[in-house]
């Protein structure tokens, strides 16, 4: 009698370790991507001051915004769909390499010509920057998280991403061009793109047929492709907006906006988690595993947006060597974006895994009408920290609109419930 015991006794201490490890995996790849560009910033600030790197922020607003867009949305189903379906993994990330491919081609010279004619000086940098930031749309991220392999994808793109970053930094501290922040992230991009069809063995069959199909495969991913569209206007496009009401404050909106996004993207190890588990669950077991992670993703937003609240100033002060400064009403309501911005996310991968991947788009356009009216009018009226807090009123319109989307499916589908 006391075998069975001691086996079950040891069994949730084992699982409870092997979930630890499998969530610090999961940590190191964005946590690693998201500081490495931090570690520019005193070079930037040391040798450029805040118009140095406001005209980075600018770049980078431009080419994120091309970056979400020409993604797709593969972020959004692929990870469930490469759990679902691994024998098919391969093909599917052939067909979003040509896809997104394609849409770069269209969308990035205009985020180049832009970066570089709206800002007032480093013409050149804030292009790169731009170039950079929207190459970063061919991330394998999505399709190594769908398999769970966290620490290939710290091979593949957090090592090239942390390299080139450090090269730029010394480059730039030694009296060369801001160029080299762009430069750095445009090719960092590149070789992870390569390395992952190397990795994921991609021959030419895959891309021939991949290429020949982009056009039915656009047409599958168009209605979650155009929510991230939309998305960007809360998410990537605030700077920009803000550069062409209050360019004065585009150097204090863009830091905190900047260590936010950052420590959004190790937030993300938790929904990156789930993503597979999701994938995997039974449709009985679905609504439960949505709950817990909603539930939990809540709290753990709620902690790290006090924690940002409260730390964010300290940390802008320290990274750009007290060439910007972060007021309390910027770094509270960039706190309160934090809590959030995480219960969204998780709203938004129980919706993925009824079946309600549409209801993303709506909530991003619901938040993209709030956004385009609230930060250039906040950032008008009260700077940075008015528009922030346009940022955080049309994420908090996207939550709603994903919670209550998600409570009429369970209340309507007795498949799911628990």
């Amino acid at each position: 009698m006391t075998a069975p015991v001691t086996v079950a006794s040891s069994a949730g201490p084992r699982r409870a370790l092997r979930g630890g490890a499998a969530l610090v995996a999961h940590a190191v790849p964005p946590s690693l991507s998201a500081l490495a560009p931090l570690a520019v910033l005193p070079a930037v600030s040391t040798t450029s001051g805040p118009t140095g790197w406001a005209a980075l922020a600018l770049g980078m607003s431009l080419g994120g915004a091309v970056a979400v867009v020409a993604e797709l949305g593969w972020c959004v189903t692929g990870p469930q769909q490469v759990a679902r379906e691994p024998r098919h993994a391969t093909a599917l990330l052939a067909s979003s390499l040509a896809t997104r491919a394609l849409a770069l081609l269209l969308l990035m010279p205009a985020a180049v010509v832009l970066a570089s004619s709206l800002g007032e000086e480093h013409h050149g940098a804030s292009a790169w920057a731009a170039a950079g930031a929207a190459l970063s749309a061919l991330s394998p991220a999505w399709f190594l998280t769908g398999h769970g392999r966290p620490w290939t994808l710290v091979l593949l793109e957090t090592v090239p991403r942390c390299v080139a970053l450090g090269a730029a930094a010394l480059v730039i501290l030694a009296g060369g061009p801001l160029e080299a922040y762009g430069q750095a992230l445009a090719a960092s991009a590149v070789v992870t793109c390569f390395a992952a069809g190397l990795v994921a063995r991609i021959g030419s069959r895959d891309l021939v047929h991949a290429v020949r199909t982009c056009g039915p495969v656009l047409r599958s991913q168009s209605v979650t492709a155009l929510g991230r569209a939309a998305s960007v206007v809360s998410t990537t496009l605030p700077a920009t907006a803000l550069t062409l009401v209050a360019p004065g404050a585009v150097p204090a909106f863009a830091a905190a906006d900047r260590l936010t996004r950052a420590g959004l993207s190790v937030l993300a190890a938790v929904p990156a988690r789930a993503q597979r588990w999701l994938g995997v669950a039974t449709p009985r077991d679905r609504r439960r595993r949505c709950l817990v992670l909603m539930v939990g993703n809540a709290v753990l937003g709620a902690g790290a947006g006090t924690c940002a609240a409260l730390l964010l100033s300290v940390v802008v002060d320290v990274l750009f060597v007290g060439t910007v400064d972060v007021p309390l009403p910027l770094a509270v309501a960039e706190g309160a974006l934090v809590a959030v911005i995480c219960t969204s996310r998780a709203a938004g991968l129980a919706l993925v895994a009824v079946g309600e991947a549409a209801s993303i788009t709506t909530a991003s356009c619901a938040a993209a009408v709030v956004a385009v009216i609230a930060v250039p009018t906040g950032g008008a009226l009260a700077g940075a920290a008015g528009a922030a807090l346009g940022v955080l009123l049309a994420e908090t319109v996207a939550l709603v609109v994903q919670v209550r989307r998600w409570h009429r499916v369970a209340a309507a589908r007795p498949e799911i419930a628990p």
